[in-house]
């Protein structure tokens, strides 16, 4: 027999001292008085001489894991999976935003623009703005090297 139901404990109680029990049912009997479950007044009565006749016979008490180291564990448990479930949506996004930039954006990197007071460090929108501005950069230095079509003597 592995272990009695507190509820069935007064038949096994009332059987133990008739002196019908096996010894397997006293060993259980034994166990469930030393697991501190609550079993009612007059089975409580006897938890004295249950407990020193569970040490005669050798029957040690079940192991019980502390409440709150219970607790903690499956706190921890739960705090795991939230990170591992909030890594999972942050890190793929990121990693296909890393994958799906040309690999010349990589000497980007660290750069921003700044738009209506807003710093923009999107490198897919960087880069093309940073193009963008170099090359009316070059425009407007190809114009002033020109020589201007003016005629001074004329004037």
């Amino acid at each position: 027999m592995t272990d009695i139901p507190p509820y069935e404990a007064p038949k096994y109680i009332s059987r133990f001292l008739d002196g019908e029990t096996t010894l397997a049912e006293e060993r259980a009997l034994y166990r469930l008085y030393l697991s501190g479950t609550p079993l009612g007044a007059e089975a409580e009565e006897l938890r004295e001489m249950m407990t020193m006749l569970a040490a005669a016979a050798g029957v040690d008490s079940p192991a019980r894991e502390p409440r709150l180291l219970h607790l903690l564990r499956w706190t921890s448990i739960a705090a795991l999976f939230a990170i591992v479930f909030t890594a999972s949506l942050i890190l793929p996004a990121n990693e296909s935003r890393a994958s799906a930039l040309p690999a010349d954006y990589a000497r980007y990197e660290g750069s921003y623009i700044v738009r209506n007071g807003d710093t923009i460090r999107d490198l897919r929108i960087v880069v093309p703005e940073l193009r963008r501005v170099q090359a009316e950069m070059q425009r407007v230095a190809q114009e002033v090297e020109r020589p201007a079509d003016i005629d001074f003597i004329s004037l």
